[in-house]
């Protein structure tokens, strides 16, 4: 069960990664996505890969 909202509280949600689930922060039912290290670390190994738009030449 939450705790009970007080002035200046606000319970944390569960906070899971967007791409593969994981949980990474145990918090209240309410849910909420973010991306974890190793799912943000393969983006951004895309990065590069990933075509160019002319006009961003």
């Amino acid at each position: 069960m939450d705790k009970p909202m007080r002035r200046g509280y606000l319970s944390r949600p569960t906070v899971i990664c967007a791409w593969c689930d994981r949980v990474l922060v145990t918090g209240s039912s309410q849910v909420s996505h973010g991306v974890c290290e190793p799912c943000a670390d393969a983006f951004a190994r895309t990065v590069d890969e990933l075509p160019r738009h002319p006009s961003a030449a």
